[in-house]
């Protein structure tokens, strides 16, 4: 009787044992997917944390001062303000319309949602790839997407005054996920061939 309860505790060790290694195995063996998911983790909740906190005030008014620079120069009449109404910012322009002023506003949310993801991406390129590559990358996947929303916001501006503007503006109004994609692919493939460069 004695042995034979021994037999179960050693046959039911052995089972904890076996499962445990199992459990060993396939953590060790699916390391780098957890790290990776990790990562995106990690990115996802920082950069939608200090987009929520200030992140997105800070760039929507980087945005006005460089639309506005550019209208400035340009000398048009027509200019962009920063506002809160209630716990949302408002882009409000201000325009000249039958000789008199009007102005009309566009959502904030609307239009910087696509940029949120793209700082994801760059907070998890510098958990995987390094903080310097990705500056280095951040600096021109961030600056040329910039620049296409500044674009956006000076054909917001045209709205109401010019056909062409608007034509432009309707088409952009729905593309900046698709701008956002073209730019994170083209960043993966930059980074392909320079892994493959300096693997020679």
């Amino acid at each position: 009787m004695k042995n034979s309860l021994q037999n179960n505790m050693q046959s039911k060790g052995k089972a904890g044992s076996g499962i445990s290694d199992r459990i060993g195995s396939w953590f060790r063996k699916h390391r780098n997917l957890l790290k990776i998911s990790l990562y995106a983790l990690i990115s996802v909740v920082a950069v939608i944390t200090l987009w929520l906190i200030v992140l997105e005030t800070i760039y929507a008014y980087l945005m006005v001062l460089a639309s506005n620079a550019v209208l400035y120069i340009g000398g048009s009449e027509a200019r962009l303000g920063l506002l809160t109404e209630g716990s949302e910012n408002l882009f409000r322009v201000f325009f000249i319309y039958h000789g008199e002023e009007a102005t009309f506003d566009q959502r904030v949310q609307t239009l910087l949602y696509p940029t949120m993801v793209l700082f994801i991406w760059q907070v998890f390129n510098a958990f995987v790839k390094g903080l310097r590559r990705s500056l280095v990358t951040g600096k021109w996947n961030l600056g040329i997407y910039f620049m296409f929303q500044v674009l956006f916001l000076l054909l917001l501006t045209g709205y109401h005054t010019s056909s062409t503007a608007k034509f432009f503006y309707d088409i952009m109004l729905e593309s900046f996920y698709v701008i956002v994609l073209a730019i994170i692919i083209w960043d993966k493939i930059r980074d392909l061939t320079l892994d493959t460069t300096v693997g020679k």
